[in-house]
């Protein structure tokens, strides 16, 4: 699937119009979601189950899209400097803490961070651009600070407005990942299950480490179990092969189905996608369009956000249509000339056209 989406977005023509009022569309779906899940929490109540009006069920798509808000705007907040943008970055932070998700609390300053360091190359070299850090450091400090003691399980009372105490949002975190004893008896946290995974398929022969345990190995189906009775793709791992809770990475359960082969050509794949953006980036004129900035550095953020998601949280870049096809979307409108009326100047599959 994610092959076929990627090559119809790179035969996709868009004129100005169409990429202009589709760029328009996408921002608003993503803001109507904050007032979405504001207006669900008093009939609902904080929970990971709901994800605005996505017709989806799940916890990590929460975090993954409120990253991805977060980043867009505050791109365009050190581009523009307007206050609204701020105002986004906290309704799409409140937007995950209705969600019941935690990654954001950690992962969004460190995708700031990086976002910044890369607009401080597009605009100037000069030094004293850093000392415009110290804003965003202190946005940082706030949302983890509110993340914490909003969030039950990261702080010791395990109640809303509780405390801040960092020994014990540290010890929750090691636990989480690392709780050294099956979780719901058949599952592994995320930080054991890569040796895990490791043991299975090399003690089943090196076969099965290249090429994996077969495609649909561990999807809720027809063909193995459907989703209305396990509950969800985690429990068939777990019940097959212990791991389930940890299988959740993108790494993972892509390698566990298609082994190493099919990992490196999936991961060739993105590769080419990030080597363009990096390649527009370093070619850039910002002065051009102020646009195409905010969202090559919201691309840019994205894409660091797919490699935590990928690597250490879930597979809901590669198998989320929603937001498979807004980062797509983001990545055409960026690779299309600054008239937006040239075709696809740098593809995955192909390098002109």
């Amino acid at each position: 699937m994610v092959v076929a989406i990627i090559i119809i977005f790179e035969n996709l023509y868009l004129t100005t119009y169409t990429a202009k009022h589709l760029l328009k569309f996408i921002i608003f779906l993503f803001i109507s979601q904050i007032f979405v899940n504001i207006a669900r929490y008093p009939i609902v109540g904080i929970a990971e189950l709901y994800i605005g009006s996505i017709s989806v069920e799940g916890g990590s798509i929460t975090a993954i899209f409120s990253l991805i808000g977060i980043s867009f705007a505050f791109s365009a907040y050190i581009i523009e400097r307007k206050v609204k943008y701020i105002l986004l970055i906290f309704g799409f932070f409140i937007f995950s803490l209705i969600g019941d998700k935690r990654a954001q609390i950690i992962i969004s300053p460190l995708i700031m961070l990086i976002q910044y360091f890369h607009f401080i190359n597009i605009e100037s070299k000069k030094i004293y651009h850093l000392v415009q850090i110290i804003p965003i450091i202190i946005l940082s400090s706030i949302i983890v600070y509110i993340g914490v003691i909003t969030i039950p399980t990261l702080n010791p009372e395990n109640k809303i407005y509780g405390s801040f105490d960092i020994n014990y949002l540290i010890n929750f975190i090691d636990d989480y990942l690392f709780p050294a004893y099956p979780i719901k008896n058949i599952q592994q946290g995320r930080g054991e299950a890569p040796i895990a995974v490791y043991n299975l398929l090399t003690q089943r022969g090196w076969l099965y480490f290249f090429f994996g345990l077969g495609p649909g190995d561990i999807i809720s189906s027809v063909f193995t179990i459907p989703s209305r009775i396990i509950g969800g793709e985690d429990f068939i791992a777990g019940i097959k092969y212990g791991i389930g809770y940890g299988t959740r990475t993108g790494l993972l359960f892509t390698v566990m189905q298609v082994g190493v082969v099919g990992l490196i050509f999936y991961l060739g794949i993105f590769f080419r996608i990030i080597q363009n953006v990096y390649k527009i980036y370093f070619n850039i004129n910002p002065s051009i369009n102020k646009n195409r900035n905010i969202i090559l550095i919201g691309l840019i953020g994205a894409l660091w956000i797919f490699v935590f998601d990928f690597l250490f949280y879930s597979k809901v870049f590669i198998y989320s249509m929603p937001i498979m096809v807004s980062i797509l979307f983001a990545y055409k409108y960026l690779t299309l000339s600054p008239s937006y009326e040239s075709g696809f100047k740098y593809g995955v599959f192909n390098t002109s056209r």
